[in-house]
């Protein structure tokens, strides 16, 4: 549905009446909404068949609410009214760093972290937060196995649950142990139809699996370290 907006150009110093079909879903939550429109701007003429509109609207669903911006110009130079939005690329700017020893300890979890990123990328934060956590159930879980190589424990590691595998294997390391516990919780929230912990996200869940990551590439680091003082 087009509607009708005050866009503000500068060359002109003035403001005009122009159609737009405003966007029907949010970038941020990707929910089917009519925005809320707040301000159009342009640095060009108003006759101009190269203008570009700048055009401020924020999330309309009361779960959301996040600004956004789009871009509007003439679909056809010669008909400088008919205004068109250009699609534009709108994702967070995120990025990550994981200790590279890591790909060592646990070359799977350096993968699916990886494609849980780049979903994250996506917006697409539902899916996210269950890659997160099935990348964090591998670091743990290749941890465990790596201290614990025989036979019966990797059977007993492979084949229980994550939470189970946490508290058998790492009372020897308490702050991965707490730190994993943490993450689980979390991360389970995003796998399960009911959330237990309502004021942490998926933020929190890679903020936590991060320093997992931190304290077990330290504690390969310290082995290395070992290694050296003793030859």
């Amino acid at each position: 549905m087009r509607e009708k907006i005050n866009v503000f150009y500068k060359m002109n110093n003035r403001s005009l009446e122009k159609e737009i079909n405003f966007p029907t879903s949010c970038p941020h939550c990707s929910m089917t909404m009519k925005p809320n429109f707040y301000y159009a701007y342009s640095n060009d003429k108003y006759d101009s068949g190269s203008q570009k509109i700048g055009v401020l609207f924020s999330c309309s669903n009361e779960d959301c609410g996040k600004f956004f911006a789009c871009q509007f110009e003439p679909h056809d130079v010669r008909n400088y009214s008919d205004l068109r939005q250009i699609e534009l690329p709108y994702s967070a700017l995120l990025g990550y760093h994981l200790p590279e020893n890591l790909q060592n300890i646990s070359p799977k979890f350096f993968e699916i972290y990886e494609e849980a990123f780049e979903i994250e990328k996506l917006q697409k934060l539902n899916t996210a937060g269950m890659a997160y956590r099935k990348a964090l159930e591998f670091l743990v879980k290749d941890f465990a196995i790596l201290r614990n190589s025989s036979p019966e424990d990797i059977e007993f590691i492979e084949n229980n649950m994550l939470g189970k595998v946490i508290s058998t294997y790492f009372n020897e390391f308490p702050k991965i142990q707490k730190l994993s516990k943490a993450s689980a919780w979390i991360g389970n929230d995003e796998t399960h139809y009911t959330r237990k912990h309502e004021d942490y996200d998926i933020n929190d869940l890679k903020n936590f699996i991060n320093a997992v990551a931190l304290f077990i590439s330290a504690d390969e680091m310290v082995d290395q370290a070992q290694e050296l003082l003793e030859s």
